[in-house]
């Protein structure tokens, strides 16, 4: 290639090694306004419409996921564990809201499947990954309690792991 073919043809190049890191912050934005708007309604305690939220949150979840996807990518080690709950990502969703602390939190899900979530670095991509899948799962089973029952104890349990995986974003 002559020195001006070069010219040319390189900065189609450099535009497209971005596309991937604009992609990935495009989901992170995203992901990150559909946490806040949940978080908003919840902290005014006025919540009229919980299935609007819900939803929400399994979209925040699904973008989850695809941080799940990016991450072991560049993790390879940590593959075998993201793989592991993409592929149980229907599980996580369906856990009743009692359960998501001993299953997912504290790990017993991971552990049941041959991987251990508390070697993990809690600051890093890997971690931070699953609890994009994780943290808006759990509030989106408060939310569904919430419903029926309307504790406020379940509003505060949405806040916090709102703002725990909000925390988490910046590890991605």
């Amino acid at each position: 290639m002559d020195r001006r073919s070069l010219l040319l043809v390189g900065p189609a190049l450099l535009s497209l090694a971005c596309v991937p890191v604009l992609a990935a912050a495009a989901d992170k934005a995203a992901y990150e306004k559909l946490v806040r708007d949940v978080l908003q309604v919840v902290v005014s305690k006025n919540v009229p419409d919980p299935d609007a939220l819900i939803a929400k949150l399994d979209e925040a979840a699904r973008i989850g996921v695809e941080f799940c996807k990016q991450v072991a990518v560049v993790e390879p080690a940590n593959k075998p564990i993201l793989d592991f709950a993409i592929a149980n990502f229907d599980k996580i969703r369906s856990t009743p809201s009692d359960k998501f602390e001993e299953q997912w939190h504290e790990g017993a899900a991971f552990k049941a499947g041959g991987h251990d979530n508390s070697k993990l670095d809690q600051t890093g991509k890997t971690a931070s990954a699953l609890d994009a899948v994780i943290h808006p799962l759990t509030a989106s089973a408060a939310l569904q309690v919430y419903k029926t029952t309307k504790k406020p104890e379940l509003l505060q349990i949405v806040v916090q792991e709102l703002e725990e995986v909000i925390g988490h974003l910046k590890h991605l």
